[in-house]
């Protein structure tokens, strides 16, 4: 006994939805080469209206091309605009006395557009045009070796299969982060206090650093005593690298304590205003001059700055 419930309309078969969908698509091909005809033999603003109605006829089309293109790290609505435009640029372009199939002709436009704007604008960090290419080859082969391999293929399977390097494939699976890099306010954290709210890269990554700080300071140090003469480095490198006192540089140089007093405080003044041109120098060299905490610092802890301050 029939199941009423399932009513007196019989399922089509795949071979007649294809003949059905086959008729559609030369039906549109006839109805779109009488458009452009048609508009061939009216005026500018007549013509315009017939071009619309083709555009909209094809809109499907600059979709499923778009769709062909888009991935993870692109932005869909930036895509299926930019298939649009390339279908409204075939519609431009396209002459009746070459050919009637417009939807052969469009396919590839629109294709075009689409791989032009990812490869303009779709970078964040824009690689060179050999790294794009190798990492679309990549994309289409991964899919073959995972049907064939099993698995994920690794970079030394792809490099094979491409006859390239692996330092090759290895830099263009690496150039995929430069296509949307994480944003650091993004939670990330999942072993997060409050689950709710992980914390963002930016705060699991950022820190003080003191060493880091010190290194800076050292670099800053560096540059600052270029401008030093060869006498000022090798009192600079006496006291605050070999630790003498003003006595025993006084010794040296065959001066008196009070002259090396008011060199260090030129020299000190000197690199004061070298790493900070905004502030005031005091050469006053009254007493000792107090040693800047952070470059005194970095002075005596850096050897690269040793050597560039050194004895002459």
């Amino acid at each position: 006994m029939a199941d009423p419930s399932a009513g007196d309309v019989p399922a089509q078969s795949p071979q007649r939805s294809v003949s059905r969908r086959r008729e559609a698509d030369e039906l549109r091909r006839q109805r779109t080469a009488a458009l452009f005809a048609a508009a061939a033999d009216c005026p500018a603003h007549a013509r315009l209206g017939i071009h619309q109605r083709i555009v909209l006829d094809h809109l499907e089309i600059a979709e499923v091309v778009a769709r062909r293109y888009a991935g993870p790290r692109s932005d869909w609505s930036d895509l299926k605009q930019v298939a649009s435009l390339g279908l409204i640029k075939a519609v431009k372009g396209f002459d009746l006395d070459k050919g009637s199939d417009f939807v052969a002709y469009c396919v590839p436009t629109i294709a075009g557009e689409v791989k032009r704007h990812l490869r303009d604008h779709g970078w964040f960090v824009r690689p060179p045009r050999t790294v794009q290419d190798l990492r679309a080859r990549i994309a289409v082969e991964t899919q073959w070796l995972i049907q064939t391999l099993g698995r994920e293929p690794s970079a030394r399977d792809l490099a094979t299969a491409l006859s390239v390097g692996l330092g090759q494939v290895t830099e263009a699976l690496q150039s995929e982060g430069s296509l949307r890099p994480a944003s650091l306010d993004v939670g990330q954290d999942a072993d997060s206090d409050d689950p709710a709210h992980p914390r963002s890269l930016l705060e699991v990554l950022a820190s003080d650093d003191a060493l880091l700080a010190r290194a800076e300071m050292r670099v800053l140090v560096v540059q600052a005593c270029r401008g030093l003469t060869d006498r000022e480095r090798h009192i600079v490198y006496r006291r605050y690298f070999e630790d003498w006192t003003q006595a025993e540089i006084a010794m040296e140089l065959q001066v008196t304590q009070m002259q090396v007093s008011r060199l260090l405080g030129g020299i000190l003044a000197k690199l004061r205003l070298e790493m900070n041109p905004t502030s005031t120098p005091d050469v006053s060299g009254r007493g000792q001059p107090a040693r800047p905490r952070e470059s005194t610092a970095a002075m005596t802890s850096a050897g690269v700055t040793a050597s560039s301050a050194g004895s002459g």
